[in-house]
């Protein structure tokens, strides 16, 4: 008995939403905004009221361009360091896209290879793969994953490599 009652619920549960999404489904239909958000309300069973909508008043406001003589200051004095930051974070973002030209490469003892570029960067290769940049290579710089470098020639040979500052 007990069975048959959770059957005839879950029976009921399943007719009524298949009618409900019958009903909605026929609100596609109706092009109207409004007429179609009204159907959808009766067919899911909508009875409160929306909050009333503030009405947006347009203002237009005329701007006058701000001009500074040379007596007024910038908002940011040139040497904050917030400036300083910032103009050197993007003079790393200029370094790091220009080719450089490879003039000269260094062999150690140990076996380090140190490339040196006309910009004056120096790079350490930190790859165990048999492989180096020439004199006169061109390369980029390239992001890797984890903060790591690439140095990548113009044949598309790429060197895992750390800057040496």
């Amino acid at each position: 008995m007990e069975h048959k009652s959770k059957i005839i619920l879950l029976i009921s549960v399943f007719l009524i939403g298949s009618v409900q999404a019958r009903e909605a489904s026929e609100c596609l239909k109706i092009q109207d905004n409004k007429a179609r958000l009204a159907c959808y309300d009766r067919a899911l069973g909508f009875k409160g009221s929306l909050p009333e909508r503030p009405q947006v008043v347009e203002q237009t406001k005329s701007i006058s361009p701000v001009v500074l003589d040379s007596k007024q200051q910038p908002a940011e004095a040139p040497d904050s360091p917030v400036l300083i930051r910032a103009q050197e974070a993007y003079d790393q973002v200029v370094a790091d896209s220009i080719t450089m030209l490879v003039t000269k490469v260094n062999k150690t003892k140990r076996q380090g290879v140190y490339f040196t570029t006309n910009t004056g960067r120096t790079f350490k290769k930190v790859t165990d793969r048999n492989i180096a940049f020439r004199v006169d290579d061109q390369v980029e710089l390239q992001p890797g994953v984890l903060r790591s470098i690439f140095l990548v020639n113009q044949d598309g040979l790429r060197i895992k490599v750390k800057e040496i500052k």
